[in-house]
């Protein structure tokens, strides 16, 4: 299968100016192509990886990356990707300023301070879950505010210390 698409891209392939690799196939508004296998969707540029790279198509966790130098999400050059994770994919989109539809990508990560209660996000007051940090400070607020609406809805199976 991953053979005979390679093949079939070398077949049509179009190098541009920078080197780059292009299918001629029309790219989705993202600015990757993808093709169909098996009734399963593919970019190209992972399948790519795949073949040249070794990266395991069913590993999510793994992706298929495009080097600094290359701009150009409908490449497929081998010598343009490699494999990497998405901490990396974050760290180089970082070092080249880009940025996504929302904004910078840095913007949380330089925070100092809570946006809510303005307290600072520390050892103390921070508590980091599934890569994410949280305020405790808010934490409990929240906690208090749920447990004194529950009270008020229905005070007589509200447990009372």
């Amino acid at each position: 299968m991953l053979e005979k698409l390679i093949q079939y891209l070398e077949r049509h392939k179009i190098v541009t100016e920078t080197g780059c690799w292009e299918t001629g196939l029309k790219p989705e508004p993202t600015g990757y192509v993808r093709t169909i296998i098996d009734g399963k969707h593919y970019f190209i540029h992972r399948m790519s990886a795949a073949y040249y790279h070794g990266l395991d198509l069913n590993n999510d966790k793994i992706l298929a990356l495009h080097k600094n130098e290359c701009h150009n999400k409908a490449c497929w050059n081998p010598e343009h990707i490699y494999v990497g994770t998405q901490k990396q994919n974050i760290n180089d989109v970082i070092k080249l300023g880009n940025k996504n539809n929302f904004g910078d990508y840095s913007f949380n990560r330089n925070k100092t301070h809570c946006g809510i209660c303005n307290t600072p996000y520390d050892n103390k007051n921070t508590r980091k879950y599934r890569g994410k940090r949280y305020c405790r400070n808010c934490a409990r607020i929240k906690s208090r505010e749920y447990s004194r609406k529950r009270l008020e809805i229905n005070p007589k199976n509200y447990r009372t210390k």
